[in-house]
C-alpha cells in the first residue's frame, strides 16, 4: 500500500516559527551544557593541577546518569 499524500520536506519545518524557536533553544541549551562541563574540567585542572581530579569530577558528573538511567530504564520497561 502506498500513500499519495503530499510530500513533506524536513527543511520546511524550519519555516514554522515555533519549531525554529524550539530547535534553537534546544541547541543553545545543549551547547551550554557541554561548555559547562569543559569549563568545570579546566577550572579543576587549574586549581589542582591533577588530571586525576578532572577524571573524578567527570565520573561524579556522569555516574548518576548511568546508575539511575539503568534503574529507571528497567523500571519503565516493565
Amino acid at each position: 500500500m502506498t500513500s499519495r499524500g503530499s510530500k513533506v520536506k524536513p527543511l520546511n519545518l524550519l519555516k514554522e516559527k515555533d519549531f525554529a524557536l524550539l530547535l534553537t533553544g534546544q541547541f543553545l541549551s545543549a551547547l551550554g551544557d557541554k561548555l559547562h562541563y569543559v569549563a568545570l574540567g579546566v577550572l579543576i585542572y587549574r586549581l589542582t593541577g591533577s588530571a586525576l581530579e578532572v577524571g573524578k569530577m567527570t565520573l561524579a558528573t556522569f555516574l548518576p546518569y548511568l546508575l539511575f538511567g539503568l534503574i529507571a530504564g528497567a523500571y519503565v520497561d516493565r
